[in-house]
């Protein structure tokens, strides 16, 4: 581990500290992962570069050390960090899965230990032989890393399940792992939290899932496959069985009644005895044990890639602070050196990353930001925010350099109570679909518009709704509007969506003021 002596003050080291594009053998950019401040270390973990920071906050305002590992430790199978042929490693982290107990900070994910690149076409691909799910933990007194557990299938087309999340069972002082992005070895497993030889990861459940919370004496988790959540599990920590749903009613309707398609994970949380999953598309907001759920459409803009994936949240003031970004994924190529024929709408970006604040019954918007949000943090009385400039790209478009200028930016917590910030959205229903899309957040907002463009008028489906504990739809109402007129939406909230049935030409452009 990299050790390096500094003296920056906190408020203007992750300002100014800046990772631009560098050697980085995976899928354009990576970003900034785990953000965590805890006993006074600042941890994150700068992926696709697979390299570990850890910032000591020393007296007063000041950064006394800086400390970066490389996760050779992989390589080494936890032996040793001296092993030539692990010269390049790349990955680390890319869901946030962190967690810190007592004097540790624990971090998984996975990594390639070393990275193999095989150039085809324009760009190329990864070889997974060296891809492996792992857990670490960092011993804040010691100044120490170890590698708690380690696990790879060795096929160059496969990997295990990815480490997504990590959740503590503080009954059992256990680590809990969520496992859904891989082909093999997917679902919930358990491993013990001090590195042992031969540590194995137990399986606890074989249904795949992104992402958990602790709820009453239960851990819950989704049950996810891909592009959407199917269901919920929750495992008792007193009892150690399963409750399941096992399949939501689909096609998911949202509570402007209306289909829901797509619903990535991306993280979960226990807000006002419910479990909230921030998913593409929107807020499901569930009681699993009665098996009712409620969904309301945030933010939902069909088939682009606008989305919380990949954000790890921040509990704060009683509400939970998140963020739905427009570039979280992009596909260049599906075949080597071919375009992709749906990139044009999987990368369109029709607004900027929202901040949004949720407190039931309305999530409210209170930072507009750059292309992609992967962490927020609170220190002291600033929020730390971890930002990309670039997408986590395709299968065929991986490459020896990440692409993405990866940086923290630091807001006072005042803004959660402030007025919210200026936002324009751009949205073509005829390019992305012509179902129901929106979920905008309007509070706070005292001149919101929707204007169109494009063609002489169109026909608008309005649907008023709220998040609350069950979501409920409050009002409907069909409107005309034509080209250059401005929808008045002020008398709408705290949340609209809006249905279309537009010709490709069709331009809607939301303005909040």
């Amino acid at each position: 581990m990299e050790r390096r002596g500094v003296a920056y003050n906190p408020y203007i080291f992750p300002v100014n500290n800046i990772h631009g594009p560098g050697a980085a053998g995976e899928w354009g950019s990576g970003g900034i992962f785990g953000l965590t401040v805890y006993r006074g270390v600042l941890y994150y973990t700068l992926a696709f570069d697979a390299k570990a920071y850890f910032i000591r906050l020393g007296g007063g305002d000041w950064i006394s050390d800086i400390e970066v590992y490389d996760f050779c430790l992989v390589c080494g199978g936890g032996s040793s960090c001296s092993r030539r042929e692990c010269h390049r490693t790349s990955g680390g982290d890319t869901y946030n899965a962190v967690a810190s107990i007592d004097n540790y900070i624990y971090f998984g994910g996975w990594v390639h230990a070393p990275v193999k690149y095989l150039r085809e076409g324009l760009l190329g691909r990864l070889d997974f032989t060296n891809k492996y799910s792992h857990v670490h933990r960092y011993d804040i007194d010691e100044h120490k890393i170890e590698l708690v557990w380690r696990e790879g299938l060795g096929s160059p087309d496969k990997w295990a399940g990815e480490i997504s999340d990590i959740i503590y069972d503080p009954l059992e002082n256990r680590l809990l792992l969520p496992r859904g992005d891989g082909m093999e070895r997917l679902g919930v497993y358990m491993v013990e939290p001090g590195p042992r030889d031969g540590n194995k990861a137990v399986e606890l459940s074989d249904r795949p899932c992104l992402k958990g919370a602790i709820y009453y004496d239960y851990a819950c988790f989704d049950i996810s496959r891909w592009d959407r959540i199917r269901g919920f599990q929750c495992y008792d920590l007193v009892e150690r069985k399963w409750s399941i749903v096992e399949e939501i009613q689909y096609p998911l309707r949202a509570v402007d009644g209306e289909p829901v398609e797509k619903t990535h994970v991306g993280h979960v949380n226990a807000v006002a005895g419910k479990l909230v999953f921030f998913v593409k598309s929107g807020m499901l907001i569930a009681e699993p044990f009665e098996e009712e759920w409620g969904f309301a459409r945030l933010l939902d803009f069909t088939d682009t890639h606008y989305t919380p994936s990949r954000t790890k949240p921040l509990v704060l003031g009683g509400g939970v602070l998140t963020a739905y970004s427009p570039y979280t994924h992009a596909v260049l190529f599906e075949k080597p050196g071919t375009p992709s024929p749906h990139s044009l709408r999987a990368n369109d970006v029709v607004g900027p990353s929202l901040l949004v604040y949720y407190t039931p019954p309305a999530p409210r918007i209170v930072a507009a930001l750059g292309a992609r949000v992967t962490g927020l943090e609170a220190l002291g009385d600033k929020i730390l925010v971890a930002t990309n400039t670039w997408a986590n790209m395709g299968g065929r478009d991986a490459s020896l350099i990440d692409h993405g200028y990866r940086s923290i930016v630091v807001l006072p917590q005042s803004i959660l109570a402030s007025p919210p910030p200026p936002v324009t959205i751009r949205y073509r229903p005829g390019l992305h679909g012509r179902g129901v899309w929106g979920g905008i957040p309007l509070t706070g907002y005292r001149e919101p518009v929707l204007r169109l463009r494009g063609i002489d008028s169109a026909r608008v489906t309005i649907y008023e709704y709220d998040a609350g504990t069950p979501p409920m739809l409050l009002y409907r109402e069909d409107v005309v509007v034509r080209n250059g007129e401005q929808l008045d939406l002020s008398g709408y909230g705290p949340i609209v969506s809006f249905s279309t049935n537009v010709s490709a030409a069709a331009v809607f452009i939301i303005e909040l003021r």
